[in-house]
């Protein structure tokens, strides 16, 4: 008699805890919450927007681009010194767009991940300009962390990117 007593506090007392963790767990965002409705389907992601992150201004001269300059960024002692670096362009390529795919592919909201509230060191070693009537937008990639700054004069965003877009830019510098 005590067995069936005690087995029926016991399972009282689980129900009524997972009852209390899933009230409690209502307010809180899926993924976040200690007790999940198997009924409930998990939030995707939103995609990124290139253009709410950038503005309209420099996704104008993105979408538009005419010529495109690729250049290496080469650390350099600064003359006169012995332990001051300053970084040097060395232009690789001066092209005029011909093919949509690479600038197709660099619109693709799907190549870019947003870095929020993230340290990580950031070198770019790759630059494109690219260029739509008197306008310029530049794209500086780090090769090594997968990461490509947008940068004009209305200001700069750092995204990580995709693989595959990552190696189309490099093999396009090469």
């Amino acid at each position: 008699m005590k067995i069936i007593v005690v087995i029926s506090i016991f399972t009282l007392q689980l129900f009524l805890s997972c009852k209390t963790a899933d009230l409690a767990a209502q307010d809180l965002p899926v993924g976040q919450q200690d007790v999940v409705k198997e009924d409930e389907e998990p939030k995707q992601q939103s995609l990124i927007s290139i253009e709410e992150l950038i503005g309209s201004i420099d996704f104008n001269v993105l979408e538009h681009s005419d010529t495109m300059k690729v250049s290496n960024i080469k650390s350099v002692v600064i003359e006169g010194t012995e332990v001051e670096f300053g970084r040097k362009l060395e232009l690789i390529k001066d092209f005029k767009f011909e093919d949509d795919q690479l600038l197709n592919n660099i619109l693709n909201n799907e190549n870019y991940i947003e870095v929020k509230d993230a340290n990580f060191p950031f070198n770019p070693t790759l630059q494109f300009q690219l260029n739509h009537e008197d306008q310029q937008l530049l794209l500086l990639l780090d090769e090594e962390t997968g990461t490509i700054s947008f940068t004009s004069v209305q200001g700069q965003t750092v995204l990580k990117i995709a693989e595959t877009l990552k190696e189309e830019l490099i093999e396009l510098a090469n």
